[in-house]
């Protein structure tokens, strides 16, 4: 049987890391090689973590974000997401979620 249990969320702190719009970057995937050295150029921007030289590079900034503050843990939650969108249709549909631990 599953267990659903609340997490500890990590978020930015923004008197820390700056203002959200420069830490954010769209999916790693789509990311181009010039793009990547401007998300690079932002210290603190979530392309450290997801898209570093290595695995270790970002293993290690994550670490030190941490001990810095750039990064603190949210109190234990369960998040329930919804939300309403219109798609390139025209249509108006709702996506739901949780955001939780799961073992």
């Amino acid at each position: 049987m599953a267990v659903v249990k609340p997490f500890r969320a990590l978020r930015y702190d923004e008197a820390k890391a700056g203002p959200l719009d420069s830490l954010v970057a769209p999916p790693y995937d789509v990311i181009a090689p010039t793009e990547r050295l401007d998300f690079l150029a932002r210290p603190h921007n979530v392309v450290h973590l997801t898209l570093p030289d290595s695995e270790e590079e970002a293993a290690r900034t994550l670490e030190r974000w941490r001990a810095d503050g750039v990064l603190v843990e949210e109190p234990p939650a369960v998040w329930f997401l919804v939300q309403d969108y219109v798609g390139p249709d025209g249509v108006v549909r709702r996506r739901s979620g949780i955001v939780a631990s799961l073992k």
